[in-house]
């Protein structure tokens, strides 16, 4: 209901905000034609000549000035990297004082590699700026030379020139050191006396502000080396001068220079042989910029050649790799559409709702926009809804009054919103554009829109106001209608499709699976270590055959020694088969050890005459015995001692497979188009009615979707809305119950089970029981959250399982303790909300309608 004298006052409030709209218009457009200013800026002011640095160009008082103009820079070679607009603009107004700010303009990139040593002067630029040229004269760079040799060539890379915000990329620093001549091809031209020393700032601790990469120390702790063994030694990393210790980096006392050994692999390089040492680092731009990875400057001494006493001789080398710049940069300007709210992601997702779905022309409405997905949410801004003209169409906008909630991966923008005039019409589709990094372009994702019912607004004049307590009274009884005034219901086409209470098994399974396989991992490795010779005597059994054939294979070239190779591998063959020495045993040795291991004496006579007539024949004249009665006799020696195998039950795969179609079984057994038929006419129905037998029909319809299996949290919303309309308010408070369980307490359904509860219990007012506060993860989360906390805690109580096996008790205990604990307090929740459902009965208002 609306006074007709506040509709006369709000419509004098418009007319008096259009002379200070105008004003604001007036003072945007004196902030665009502000003196034009040029301002030039180098990255570096030092360098090394081969390197490349960034010269940033900023003009003021045009968005769009002319490009321009770098040809009078001498010595180097100039690449333009693009633009941004840079323009924003506001006006505050305090106290009926107006403050403007604001700026007018747009950066200009270029990469500069200088071409000769000296001093390199970044000027003059020109440009011209609304018919008005402006020049100025760039920073002085000093440009260092370096002695050229072929003997160390260092590199930095980037995978990326240009990333976006929240864009991984690698660095890789690659060292080449020329390799040593002959024999010395594979070794390390490196002194261990004399570590040549990588000076490299981003390889420090210290991170730039706005930039998120690896932990150094985590990185190099790994790669330490000690005693002789050949390395680089990185900036000013130490460490203790402790043999017995792998002490970590920074130690104060008496350090020595630390040395890495880095990943290395052979490469060629216009024809000469390198051995290349390289370290990949992964970053992630967190904020707009350039980011300088560099220079890395090498000293130390490399050995070049090794004399005939096998002593190293090289040289001292200075030796200097080029900074790689990599740039975080905004999406494009092109193509951007006004619905652009600053995100990067990959996927977006955007709901709107309405606090009510019935008012009055002139009502303010709350609408909430709830923004998730996989996107970075730093940069996000409320979307301007004032752009959108398919808003304007119905209702008066409010951008300025959005209220913002932050959370960790989601946001949520509450506007008002006031109908213009009386209909049953929708709220329009709600536009909001992301970047999507994966694609490289823009994506717009509309809201579904929302039926709304707008009624005429009811004029009270002066007259029909009979006195204050009259007043007084209307006024009370319109805030205790408000105050038990059931949320609106939900539109959701997706609707139609079954929900899954405890989630989908596989989720369940990925999150609970981590740990029991790390412990698995654990226990077997502890198991290895501890059986390890064992192991190692069954690998030479089975290796045992092969070896001896690979003996024999390469005795066959040499026909003069084939007879002692030949015994030599039937010995090595029973040593490694029978873990018993048998390197000097003689045939009848031979056949008392194969009898011994089960062989049979036919089989061991055999063997020993073998190995008797190639033993006569190395030492004389005798009549030379075939090779391939070797091979022959020691197969029919490894199929005797092989055990049969027994074929693989198919038991294990019949359980999965009977799993897997367990977890397939098909939830409705009807059809797609049957359940969005039902659908659309329980929300027609829902929307339209007005009596108590028109919203308990309305809940009927919405029953059949749940008897069909279509069971979520949607539809039981809507049908618990229904009944409380209805005035079934025990029916309302039970399936409400059930709509939780699938969502959590959302606010509509929390507001809509405290009225329902209020009513039941004879109250004018929501009722929250205290056991809904005391147990407010049970009601406040989900069942398949709460399930996917278990089955992480689940996970957690293997690993500390794992931790305890590998020594770590004390963290194992406490991690065990709260992993207990946390399964204890939300299994049982789960457990109890699964019984709840299965418990689930059709109200009874919907058994025995009224």
């Amino acid at each position: 209901m609306v006074i007709a004298q506040a509709a006369r006052s709000r419509n004098t409030g418009i007319r008096m905000r259009r002379p200070v709209l105008s004003l604001m218009v007036l003072l945007f457009a004196r902030l665009a034609f502000a003196a034009p200013t040029l301002e030039i800026n180098a990255h570096r002011d030092r360098v090394y000549l081969g390197e490349s640095f960034l010269l940033e160009i900023k003009v003021g008082g045009s968005s769009e000035p002319g490009e321009p103009d770098l040809s009078q820079i001498r010595g180097c070679r100039v690449e333009s990297l693009g633009s941004q607009n840079i323009s924003h603009q506001s006006i505050v107004i305090i106290n009926g004082q107006i403050r403007r700010e604001g700026f007018v303009g747009r950066t200009y990139a270029y990469k500069l590699t200088p071409t000769q040593e000296g001093t390199l002067e970044t000027g003059p630029i020109t440009v011209l700026v609304e018919g008005e040229r402006l020049q100025g004269s760039g920073p002085t760079v000093t440009v260092t030379g370096v002695t050229q040799q072929d003997v160390v060539r260092i590199s930095v890379s980037a995978s990326r020139e240009a990333v976006l915000v929240d864009e991984p990329f690698e660095i890789r620093l690659t060292i080449r050191l020329r390799g040593l001549p002959g024999v010395y091809a594979d070794t390390d031209p490196l002194l261990p006396s004399a570590s040549p020393n990588l000076n490299a700032h981003f390889l420090s601790t210290s991170m730039p502000d706005g930039l998120k990469g690896p932990d150094i120390s985590s990185l190099l702790n790994p790669r330490l080396v000690r005693g002789n063994q050949p390395g680089f030694t990185l900036n000013d990393f130490t460490v203790q001068d402790d043999p017995a210790g792998f002490g970590a980096l920074f130690n104060n006392g008496q350090p020595v220079p630390a040395r890495f050994r880095l990943d290395r692999q052979p490469v060629v390089q216009n024809g000469v042989r390198y051995l290349e040492y390289y370290l990949a680092l992964t970053y992630t731009g967190e904020a707009e910029g350039a980011y300088t990875f560099g220079p890395v400057v090498f000293k130390g001494q490399v050995p070049t050649n090794i004399n005939a006493r096998g002593q190293a001789t090289g040289a001292d080398i200075f030796a200097v790799g080029p900074a790689a710049i990599v740039r975080v940069i905004p999406p494009p300007e092109a193509d951007r559409p006004e619905s652009y709210i600053g995100a990067i992601g990959t996927n977006l997702l955007v709901t709107a709702s309405l606090d009510t779905q019935t008012c009055h022309v002139g009502d303010p409405l709350e609408l909430t926009l709830s923004i998730d997905g996989s996107i970075q949410m730093r940069n996000l801004l409320p979307p301007k809804l004032s752009l959108q003209t398919n808003l304007l169409e119905h209702f008066e906008i409010y951008d300025d009054t959005v209220k913002t909630t932050k959370q960790n991966g989601h946001r949520q923008y509450v506007y008002t919103l006031r109908p213009r005039h009386a209909g049953a019409f929708e709220l329009p589709a709600v536009a909001v554009s992301y970047y999507d990094a994966n694609l490289r372009q823009y994506r717009t994702v509309n809201t579904v829109p929302i039926p709304l019912k707008v009624r005429q607004s009811v004029e009270v004049t002066a007259s029909q106001v009979i006195g204050g307590s009259t007043n007084t009274m209307i006024l009370a009884r319109q805030k205790d209608e408000t105050e038990m005034q059931p949320a609106g219901m939900r539109i959701d086409p997706g609707a139609i499709e079954p929900g899954a209470l405890a989630g989908r098994p596989a989720t369940v399974v990925a999150v609970a699976m981590p740990g029991p396989v790390i412990f698995m991992g654990t226990w077997l490795i502890l198991y290895y270590q501890r059986h390890r010779a064992h192991f190692d005597r069954s690998q030479r059994r089975r290796r045992a055959l092969g070896r001896a054939t690979r003996l024999l294979r390469s005795a066959s070239k040499d026909p003069e020694g084939v007879h002692v190779a030949a015994c030599r591998a039937m010995r090595l063959y029973l040593t490694d088969r029978t873990d018993r020495s048998s390197h000097s045993a003689t045939p009848d040795e031979i056949r008392q050890l194969l009898i011994t291991g089960g062989i049979s004496p036919e089989l061991a006579n055999r063997f020993a005459e073998v190995m008797q007539a190639h033993f006569n024949a190395s030492f004389g004249p005798a009549p030379a015995p075939d090779i391939a009665q070797v091979r022959a006799v020691m197969d029919a020696v490894e199929q005797a001692w092989q055990k049969p195998r027994r074929p693989p039950s198919p038991l294990g795969f019949l359980l999965v497979l009977g799993g897997l179609l367990a977890f397939s079984l098909p939830t409705s057994a009807s059809t797609r188009a049957e359940r969005e038929f039902i659908l659309n006419e329980a929300d027609s129905r829902l929307t339209s009615a007005r009596a108590p037998s028109e919203f308990l029909t309305a809940a009927s319809i919405y029953q059949k979707l749940v008897d069909r299996g279509v069971c979520n949290a949607t539809i039981l919303f809507n049908e618990g809305t229904a009944l409380l309309l209805a005035g079934k308010h025990a029916d309302a408070v039970q399936v409400l119950l059930r709509a939780e369980r699938y969502a959590g307490s959302a606010p509509d359904i929390r507001r809509n089970l405290a009225i329902a509860l209020g009513h039941r219990e004879g109250l004018k007012k929501p009722l929250t029981p205290w056991n809904r506060v005391a147990l407010f993860w049970h009601y406040g989360l989900s069942c398949r959250t709460r399930l996917l906390i278990t089955a992480m805690a689940f996970s957690l109580l293997w690993l500390a399982g794992a931790l305890r096996l590998a020594g770590f008790r004390n963290p194992a205990t406490s991690l065990a303790i709260a992993a207990v604990c946390t399964v204890a307090l939300f299994g049982s929740s789960v457990l109890t909300t699964l019984h709840q459902e299965n418990q689930a009965r059709t109200p009874a208002a919907l058994l025995t309608p009224d």
